[in-house]
């Protein structure tokens, strides 16, 4: 629909803004095909995107750009295929289809927190979710499937958030309900509009007890500049909006992490550096990590196991 309203007024140049983020594969396909056949009906295309995939896919020129300056330009081929600049490398090396293998591991960890015959339906539908599930201290599972396949729900379902039309869950550690926290795929919700940054995440501090040392090092470890605390959450990209629901998350220190779609607006290097963020939260902390994404490679090289879920 947003394509078909911005060609509607016949300009000669589309500008599509990140026009995959959030998008499963197929529907990122759809998207880029249709990019794709406004080039060939002789149209102007200029792709804002972090989606390497979404870039090989449509060629053209590619422009890379860093701290707002270009510092490289080229066919797409050549860019993406033999970059001259040791950002535009570090960039495509911190693409998920680019990591190594993870390690196969067995944990011998209690659980942290399962679910028995879970059933959910929407729309007269079932939907295709685990009816059984066990997730153990330091692992993560990896969530897989389209859009609308009840992953988000599902999560919702083991935080308490969402009521099962059947089933049960079980949290086997005796913790505080703040100790089971979510990371939304939309940060924006999280932080009061008309309070800085600061405000939010020192009351964090103060109700807890933690030290403001953890908060800068965590600001440090997820790139997040100090001079963001002095703004509102309109002032800052959804990128790193994203990263400081992130870091309120990890003050709290929580027993079990629902992680949805929690990179889906970063680039690929802050991604990958979120992700390791949070494999070494579940490892050092014995955190328990549900980790939802669209991207297959991500979850296979982040996740001691994957789950697939159906549409229905």
């Amino acid at each position: 629909a947003a394509f078909t309203a911005a060609r509607a007024g016949g300009a000669e140049i589309l500008i599509a803004d990140e026009p995959t983020k959030g998008l499963d594969v197929a529907r990122r396909d759809e998207v880029s095909q249709l990019l794709q056949r406004e080039v060939a009906e002789g149209g102007m295309l200029l792709t804002i995107t972090h989606d390497i995939a979404l870039a090989r896919q449509l060629g053209g020129d590619v422009v890379v750009m860093h701290k707002g300056r270009v510092i490289e330009q080229g066919g797409a081929q050549q860019v993406l295929q033999h970059p001259q600049r040791s950002y535009t490398r570090e960039l495509l090396a911190a693409d998920p289809s680019a990591w190594p293998a993870r390690q196969a591991t067995t944990l011998q960890s209690h659980p942290v927190i399962s679910a028995q015959g879970i059933k959910l339906v929407r729309g007269g539908k079932p939907l295709g979710v685990p009816a059984q599930f066990t997730l153990h201290a330091g692992e993560i599972v990896g969530l897989h499937g389209a859009s609308g396949s009840g992953k988000s729900s599902f999560g919702d379902v083991l935080l308490g958030l969402l009521e099962p039309q059947q089933g049960s869950v079980t949290r086997h550690r005796a913790a505080d309900a703040l100790k089971y926290q979510k990371i939304y795929q939309d940060p924006s919700a999280l932080f009061p509009p008309l309070r800085t940054l600061e405000q939010s995440i020192n009351d964090v501090l103060r109700r807890h007890h933690v030290a403001v040392q953890r908060r800068d090092s965590l600001m440090e470890q997820l790139a997040l500049s100090p001079s963001l605390l002095t703004r509102r959450p309109d002032a800052l990209s959804g990128g790193e909006l994203q990263r400081f629901s992130l870091l309120r998350v990890m003050l709290l220190q929580p027993v079990f992490l629902f992680a949805d779609e929690p990179t889906s607006r970063l680039d690929p290097l802050v991604q990958q550096q979120t992700l390791q963020l949070i494999t070494a939260l579940a490892r050092e902390q014995q955190c328990g990590v549900l980790l939802v994404s669209h991207d297959r490679d991500l979850l296979e090289k982040s996740a001691h196991r994957v789950i697939a879920m159906d549409a229905a």
